[in-house]
Parts: structure tokens; sequence; C-alpha cells
């Protein structure tokens, strides 16, 4: 009995021996360089990491103001610049839809913001694995793409990267960055909302919460005939705010 418990107590240290050392190994990130890496060895993972501020930033501004980085017309609401999605000059008629291609404006905008803080990423890359003692090379600049998709937004980049030391390497061609949010579902909201607003003079937006509870969206009149929609994903607590005017006297 004694030879049975001391074998098993054996087993049981040699499997937690094994399972420390894993833990160990997993903390320090000591898995080599390939994309399950840490930063110092995975030159994706420095790349994601590097621009990750930057997309956060550029993306929280354009959708808490409507579509745009520095909107050229805007009602200000709560110190918050809300663009101007439909609208009219005078007070008879419905509005005008300002931006009837506001995807395609959105990722102009990201792209536009978002692009020389990668391109320096990759040229912090590269001076910070030279001095790891690897052997870098970067390729050259074809270009980045900013795609916008339900629940993501991605930085396709293509440029390539190879990283080599002591006989072991890691490159790509191209890389995808993906970030998390709600922009592409608030922007998708908001181009209903101006449409409706432009073909009816209204946007049955108590009806629409009620279909899908996982938005609030919250309506103010201004006193010049605008309105204001802010617009807000529950679960990500992000919120879109746009500006509306038009039909004041029908």
């Amino acid at each position: 009995m004694k030879k049975k418990a001391q074998v098993t107590i054996f087993i049981i240290l040699a499997i937690l021996l094994v399972v420390g050392i894993g833990l160990y190994l997993l903390l320090r990130g000591v898995v080599g360089p390939g994309i399950g890496g840490t930063v110092e060895t995975n030159p994706q993972r420095y790349i994601q990491l590097c621009a990750e501020e930057e997309v956060r930033n550029s993306v929280n501004k354009v959708i808490e103001q409507g579509g745009f980085l520095e909107p050229k017309d805007f009602k200000l609401h709560k110190d918050i610049k809300a663009t101007y999605l439909c609208k009219n000059i005078g007070l008879f008629g419905p509005c005008i839809n300002q931006h009837p291609m506001l995807l395609n404006e959105i990722t102009l905008e990201l792209k536009s913001k978002i692009k020389p803080t990668v391109d320096q990423c990759f040229v912090d890359l590269q001076e910070s694995f030279q001095e790891l003692g690897y052997d870098v090379s970067v390729g050259q600049d074809n270009g980045m793409e900013v795609v916008l998709s339900p629940g993501n937004v991605y930085l396709e980049i293509d440029r390539s990267v190879s990283v080599s030391k002591a006989g072991e390497s890691v490159s790509f061609d191209n890389l995808r960055v993906p970030y998390k949010t709600s922009l592409y579902e608030l922007a998708g909201i908001a181009i209903d909302i101006a449409r409706n607003e432009a073909g009816f003079c209204y946007f049955e937006y108590l009806g629409y919460m009620h279909l899908y509870p996982q938005y609030s969206i919250d309506l103010r009149v201004f006193s010049d005939a605008t309105k204001v929609y802010s617009i807000k994903d529950k679960y990500t607590e992000e919120e879109m705010n746009i500006a509306i005017r038009g039909c004041a006297m029908s």
C-alpha cells in the first residue's frame, strides 16, 4: 500500500511539475517567433498593439461625431459635434441626404488618420527587433485599407516583414489587424434614420428599439428644428450622434 501511495504521489508531483513549467512558459511567452509569441518575438502582434491606440481613438471619435473626425456641418450637442447627415436649409420640405455614401466616407476618414501611425509602427518594429539582435527585413509599402464589417473594423495592411534569429524566422506578406466595435451597426442605423427622415420626415425610433432591444435611441429636438439622434449599443456602450434638419413646417 505504501508503494502504491508513493507512486501516486510521484505521479501527482510530475503532473504538477509539467503544468507549472507550461504555465511558466505561457506567462513568459517563450513560444518562439510564431503567431502565438510575445510582442518581442511576434511582428504581427507588435504591429497590432502599436496601432491599437490610434485605431481605438479614431473609431471612438468617428462614432461620437456621426461618422467624421472633423465634421464641417454639425450641431453642437453636449459638447459633441453631431454631424448633419440629412439637412434642408429652409423650413419647408424634407431634408436632403448629405452623406448617402456614409460607410465609404467613414473608411476614408479612418484610413487617413490611422495610416501615418501604422507607417511609424513598421519603423519602430524594425528598430526594436534589431536592438534585440534580430535580422529584420521590411518590404515596400503597398498600401493599407480599412474594412468595416459587423462587430469589427479591420486594417488590411499589404506589406511584408521577415524576422530571423539563431536559425528561426517568421514572416508575413500582409497583415489583418482586427478591432472590435459596433461602428458598422451604428452607422447602418444612422443611414436608416437619414433615409427615413428624407423620405417621410420621421423615423420610428421607439418601434425600432422594440424590434432591436440591443440599441437605445434618444431623440432631442432643438428650437432651430434640428433633431439630434443618439444611437447607443447597450453591449459596447458606444454611442453615435447624428443631426437631422428638415420638415419643420410640415
